[in-house]
């Protein structure tokens, strides 16, 4: 008898307990804080002058400070709240903020919790970007009235993409447009992980969930698609073929848009090479081939084994590149998106 539970004990530690603690472990490491490298190509804050220029706000979240961005106030065509993708931040987006401020509307952005100049010592895990999203919301009732009297948009890419769509309260927005946004978080961090480690990465999802489980409860497999059908509010949701970080065929919102029943929502599947990819489904292509030949540059540099001789490379490269031109926006998605916008924040009744 004794040997028979030994056994059992041996089985539950090698198929549940030991995979769990080794998932969760990594887990940690992955979802390690971010902020933005040296030499990223992104625009910075520092180039955001003019009618550009930003008003930073603070907010709580679970316990940390977050800082936000409010671009072009003053503008009058309503409010788009944009959020922003794994391993990055507001100012890896800041191009959306230029191109919505021309148009006419004012724009909020935010750090979520673990990435720029927000505190945290760690994104915590997919669901913070919806945390994070209902406390800045809640922000923006209580403390920037006139702000969020406009009607609102929520806007977001990948992790952002999900934000925006899973997030709840639909009565206070307008529309929503996700760029290679996905349905539920444990395939879509799978997904991520094989393109990044190979598909052996599968074999953790359901170890994954548990995880999940045992760090959000009830919320742990939060769908977007479900919000989706909850509410009538028009959707836009974009996707790209060739994305390997968000699967087109797997777990991306679009994948799963034969569930959708929002007869409200709008699909587009980018094909085109230049606009295929997760990051280029919104950028121009020359300022693809640009920014891929600027960080081929970057990663030469790197090779460099004097450390002071590469740092001059690299802050040489770093002076030397167009950032407005890596950072350019694609002409074609963002009509669709401007419509989007135009039709339900100004001429919409919601």
């Amino acid at each position: 008898m004794p040997s028979t539970v030994y056994i059992i004990i041996i089985c539950i530690l090698l198929f549940f307990v030991l995979p769990i603690a080794v998932t969760r472990f990594f887990m940690r490491k992955f979802l390690k804080r971010y902020d933005m490298q040296k030499y990223s190509l992104s625009l910075r804050l520092s180039d955001m002058t003019g009618r550009y220029e930003p008003r930073l706000i603070h907010f709580p979240s679970r316990g940390n400070m977050l800082c936000g961005y409010v671009f072009g106030e003053e503008n009058t065509k309503g409010l788009v709240i944009f959020c922003h993708g794994l391993f990055g931040g507001a100012e890896e987006y800041f191009a959306f903020a230029r191109h919505f401020v021309d148009e006419g509307f004012s724009v909020f952005m935010f750090d979520n919790t673990g990435c720029n100049r927000s505190e945290g010592k760690s994104i915590v895990g997919p669901m913070q970007g919806l945390y994070d999203l209902n406390y800045a919301v809640k922000y923006l009732k209580k403390n920037e009235k006139e702000l969020f009297s406009k009607k609102k948009a929520l806007v977001g890419h990948s992790w952002g993409g999900f934000t925006a769509a899973a997030y709840r309260k639909m009565s206070d927005i307008s529309c929503v447009v996700s760029l290679a946004g996905f349905d539920r978080a444990a395939p879509a961090v799978c997904d991520f992980l094989s393109g990044m480690y190979g598909d052996v990465m599968k074999v953790i999802l359901p170890y994954y969930y548990l995880c999940l489980i045992l760090q959000y409860g009830k919320n742990f497999n939060t769908s977007a698609v479900k919000n989706i059908n909850r509410t009538d509010v028009p959707y836009l949701i974009v996707q790209g073929t060739n994305d390997k970080i968000i699967h087109h065929d797997s777990s991306s919102l679009y994948n799963h848009r034969n569930k959708i029943r929002n007869r409200n929502v709008k699909f587009i599947l980018r094909t085109n090479k230049h606009h295929n990819k997760h990051n280029t489904i919104y950028r121009d292509a020359d300022a693809t081939a640009y920014m891929e030949e600027r960080y081929a540059l970057i990663r030469h540099a790197r090779e460099i084994t004097d450390e002071k001789e590469r740092e001059n490379a690299l802050e040489q490269i770093f002076n030397e590149t167009d950032r407005d031109r890596v950072n350019c926006l694609d002409a074609e998605i963002m009509r669709e998106i401007d419509k989007m916008l135009d039709d339900n924040l100004v001429t919409g009744n919601r």
